[in-house]
């Protein structure tokens, strides 16, 4: 096998630039599954989803880093780190969701949306 002994600026910014959009397309997944998740579970019914998301995250934070540090693949660190995102997301949704409904009871139908 050849080892690579000298990249020039040209190749090492193309590859700078593939990882950038990459990383983008990453980061709207994920906010777009925040969105849609905010979106889903809007009634305030489903309360109880705050609850099962932050037990979750308590119960699941050690195994998924204790996983991390002995995944050998990339594909492997990607899912474990899109499980812990999707924990995150699902908390920080039904989260804003009560906020703002508790908000707008309290100061009436004018309250401010969250943001």
């Amino acid at each position: 096998m050849a080892a690579v002994k000298h990249i020039g600026p040209g190749s090492a910014f193309k590859v700078g630039m593939v990882l950038y959009g990459l990383l983008g397309l990453i980061l709207g997944a994920v906010f777009a599954l925040v969105s849609m998740l905010g979106a889903a579970l809007a009634p305030p019914e489903l309360g109880g989803f705050k609850i099962f998301f932050g037990v979750g995250a308590t119960l699941f934070t050690y195994p998924i880093f204790a996983a991390l540090e002995h995944a050998h693949s990339a594909i492997a660190t990607f899912a474990l780190v899109m499980a812990s995102l999707v924990i995150v997301t699902g908390y920080t949704s039904i989260n804003a969701i009560i906020n703002h409904r508790r908000r707008s009871k309290v100061f009436g139908k004018a309250a401010a949306p969250v943001g």
